[in-house]
C-alpha cells in the first residue's frame, strides 16, 4: 500500500467485535463495549507513535470509514487521529 498519511492520521484495518484483553490482562467483554463509541483496529502503516500490526482501541465516533483494495480485495479501513486512541491492546 502506498499511502502518505498526514496530520497525525493513522490507518487501521477494522477488526471484528470480540472480547478485548489489554496488555496488563484486563478483559473488556464485547457485551459491555458500546459499539457506537469504542472500536478496535489493526495499524496498517507506521505512524509517529504506533507501529504496523499494533492493535488499538479508539473512539469510534471519530474515524473516517473507507473501503480500499488491499492485497487484491476490498477491505474496510478507518483513518483516525492519534489523539483519538484510547489504548494499545
Amino acid at each position: 500500500m502506498n499511502i502518505q498519511l498526514k496530520n497525525d492520521y493513522i490507518i487501521l484495518k477494522a477488526l471484528k467485535d470480540e472480547d478485548i484483553t489489554t496488555q496488563s490482562g484486563l478483559i473488556i467483554p464485547k457485551e459491555t463495549q458500546n459499539e457506537d463509541q469504542v472500536a478496535k483496529g489493526k495499524v496498517l502503516e507506521n505512524g509517529n507513535e504506533y507501529k504496523k500490526n499494533d492493535i488499538l482501541l479508539f473512539h469510534k465516533i471519530v474515524p473516517i470509514d473507507v473501503e480500499l483494495k488491499i492485497e487484491g480485495k476490498l477491505t474496510k479501513v478507518w483513518f483516525i487521529k492519534e489523539k483519538d486512541i484510547i489504548a494499545v491492546i
